[in-house]
C-alpha cells in the first residue's frame, strides 16, 4: 500500500510486481477486506493510463481460472 501512496512511482515496474502478489492475494485471502482494498488501488492506478502507455489491467481475475 506504500508504494501506491508514494510520491515517486514507476507505473511499470509497480505493476510487473503487483502481478505476483494479486495472484497469491487472489488465490489466499480472495474474501479479505483487505485484499479488496487493495485491489481496488491497483484497478485505479490502472485505469488511468500514462501517456497510453499503461491499458487498463482486470486485475481481479490474475491468478484465477
Amino acid at each position: 500500500m506504500r508504494a501506491f501512496n508514494g510520491l515517486r512511482r514507476s507505473l511499470p515496474s509497480l505493476l510487473m510486481v503487483s502481478r505476483d502478489l494479486t495472484k497469491v492475494l487472489n488465490e489466499r485471502y480472495p474474501n479479505e477486506t483487505e485484499t479488496r482494498k487493495y485491489l481496488d488501488q491497483l484497478e485505479a492506478l490502472t485505469a488511468v493510463p500514462a501517456a497510453n502507455v499503461l491499458a487498463p489491467l482486470d486485475v481481479r481475475h490474475i491468478g484465477s481460472p
